[in-house]
C-alpha cells in the first residue's frame, strides 16, 4: 500500500517537473534590463517645515537631489499617503531641487488629532529606490501630521454653542443655548464642566474682563457678566444704545459698539461713559484693540450706494476714552472675496485680520491690513473648515476657537460646534485676560 502511494507521488513529481521545465516560446520578452542601472536614487537633504505640518492643507517643501525635472515623475509619500503637488512653489532646476506638496489626509479616526512617526519619502520614476527623510545615522526622521481643525468639546443639538472665551491657562468657556456656561480644560476638553448659568441665548460677544469676570454683550443696551469663579448671571453697565461687541485696551478702558451711532468707552472708574459719535448708519460686527488703535468690522446700513458696504476700519485711541474718526483700512469688495459676507473678525500678533464668512461663502479669510491682500485659510486643496463662524477668539498662542453655527437646512449643512483651528501665527495681545 505504502509502496504504491510513494510510486504514485514520484510519478506526479516527475510529470510536474516535466511541465515546468518546458520552454514557452510564446512568452513575451522581459521588460527588465539587467544592464540598466536605472536613474540615480533621489536624496532628501531638507524638509520644511522640518518636523510637522497639517494634513490636507499644509504645504511641505522637500529639498534634495536626483529629482526628475518633470514634476509628475516625482511622488512624495507620507507613510502610504501621497502629497498633492504645488507647481507654483516647486523648483526642480535649482540646486538643491525643491518639490512642494500639500500633505495628504492620513488620519482617518475622528477622535485622533495627530499622527507622529510618519515616514517621508520621495519616489522618482525610473529610480529603483526611494529617497528617505533620514538623519545622519540612517534613521527615519519622525514626522508629525496634525488635523488643522478639530471639534472641541462635546456639544450637541441640546447644547448649541453661542460664544467662547479663553483664560490664561487655555481653558475654554463656552456659552450655550441651554443657558449654561461650560468650562473645557485642554487635557479634558470633552468633559464639559458647568461653570455658570443663566446666560441669554442671543449672545454676540464674550470676553474676560481685567477683573476676572466673564462679560458678554447681546445686542442690547446692557452688558452682563458672570463673577470670578462662576455662578449666576449678573447685570453690568448700561450704555445709551445697543452694543454687540466689546474689548479692553491696555489701560483697562472698555470699548463697545454695535447697532449704534456711537463707539462707547467705559473708563476705569466703572461709571464714566464716553460717547464717540462715529458710526451713524453703520452696524459694528466686531471690535478689537491692537496697540493704541481700535479696529472694527462694520457694515454700512444706509442708502448711499457709493459708500463701502462692508469694511475694516481703524480708530486712534486718544485720551480718556476719546477715539479719532474712523479710517477705512480695507474695503471688503476689494479683497477678492466679495461673494463672501463677513461675519466676525479677530486680529493676529502682526495686526492682521482673520474674518469668518457667512453660509455658502469662504469660512475663514486672512486679510493683510497693510496692503489689503487676502487669502482663504485652509481651503485648498481640500477644505478643512465650514461656514459659518458666528464668534471667534484666539487662545494664548496660535489656536483660534470658532463657534460654528449654520443657518443652512440642507442635508450637507455643517453641525453647530466649537472648532479649534491651529494656525501659523499667534493671536494679538488680549488686554482683558487677567
Amino acid at each position: 500500500m505504502k509502496k504504491g502511494l510513494i510510486l504514485g507521488l514520484l510519478t506526479l513529481l516527475v510529470a510536474m517537473f516535466g511541465v515546468t521545465g518546458c520552454e514557452d516560446t510564446d512568452y513575451p520578452d522581459s521588460v527588465f534590463d539587467p544592464n540598466d542601472p536605472g536613474k540615480p536614487t533621489p536624496v532628501i537633504t531638507e524638509v520644511n517645515p522640518a518636523l510637522n505640518s497639517y494634513q490636507a492643507v499644509g504645504l511641505v517643501e522637500i529639498y534634495g537631489n536626483n529629482f526628475s525635472e518633470n514634476i509628475s515623475e516625482n511622488v512624495v509619500f507620507f507613510n502610504e499617503g501621497i502629497g498633492f503637488p504645488e507647481p507654483a512653489e516647486t523648483d526642480l532646476t535649482a540646486n538643491p531641487q525643491k518639490m512642494a506638496v500639500y500633505a495628504p489626509v492620513i488620519i482617518k479616526d475622528p477622535a485622533q488629532w495627530a499622527m507622529d512617526s510618519v515616514k517621508v519619502r520621495i519616489a522618482v520614476q525610473g529610480a529603483y529606490l526611494f529617497g528617505n527623510y533620514m538623519d545622519d545615522d540612517g534613521n527615519f526622521i519622525p514626522y508629525t501630521l496634525e488635523k488643522p481643525a478639530v471639534e472641541y468639546g462635546a456639544f450637541s443639538e441640546q447644547t448649541l454653542p453661542l460664544a467662547v472665551a479663553i483664560d490664561k491657562d487655555e481653558n475654554a468657556y463656552v456659552t450655550s443655548y441651554d443657558g449654561n456656561v461650560y468650562k473645557l480644560m485642554p487635557s479634558q476638553h470633552d468633559s464639559m464642566i458647568i461653570y455658570a448659568n443663566g446666560s441669554h441665548n442671543n449672545m454676540t460677544d464674550l470676553k474676560f474682563a481685567p477683573t476676572g469676570d466673564l462679560m458678554y454683550a447681546r445686542n442690547y443696551v446692557k452688558l452682563y457678566y458672570f463673577p470670578v469663579g462662576g455662578g449666576s448671571r449678573k447685570t453690568g453697565v448700561s450704555f445709551g444704545d445697543r452694543v454687540s461687541t466689546i474689548d479692553w485696551d491696555a489701560s483697562g478702558i472698555l470699548y463697545a459698539a454695535g447697532m449704534s451711532n456711537n463707539l462707547f468707552a467705559l473708563l476705569t472708574d466703572g461709571a464714566t461713559i464716553v460717547e464717540n459719535d462715529v458710526y451713524g448708519d453703520y452696524t459694528v460686527h466686531s471690535l478689537k484693540v491692537f496697540n493704541n488703535e481700535i479696529y472694527t468690522l462694520a457694515e454700512y446700513t444706509g442708502s448711499d450706494t457709493t459708500i463701502t458696504k462692508y469694511g475694516i476700519y481703524k480708530h486712534d485711541i486718544q485720551a480718556n476714552g476719546v477715539v479719532s474718526a474712523k479710517t477705512l483700512v480695507v474695503d471688503w469688495k476689494n479683497t477678492g472675496f466679495e461673494e463672501t459676507i463677513p461675519v466676525f473678525m479677530v486680529l493676529d500678533e502682526n495686526g492682521n485680520a482673520f474674518v469668518s464668512g457667512a453660509d455658502y461663502g469662504v469660512p475663514l479669510v486672512h486679510v493683510n491690513l497693510s496692503d489689503g491682500s487676502a487669502k482663504a485659510v485652509y481651503n485648498y486643496p481640500n477644505p478643512a473648515l465650514f461656514t459659518q463662524g458666528i464668534h471667534m477668539t484666539f487662545g494664548n498662542d496660535n489656536k483660534l476657537y470658532m463657534v460654528r453655527r449654520s443657518d443652512r437646512t440642507d442635508e450637507d449643512a455643517p453641525t453647530p460646534r466649537l472648532i479649534r483651528v491651529s494656525l501659523d501665527v499667534n493671536g494679538a495681545p488680549y488686554y482683558g485676560r487677567p
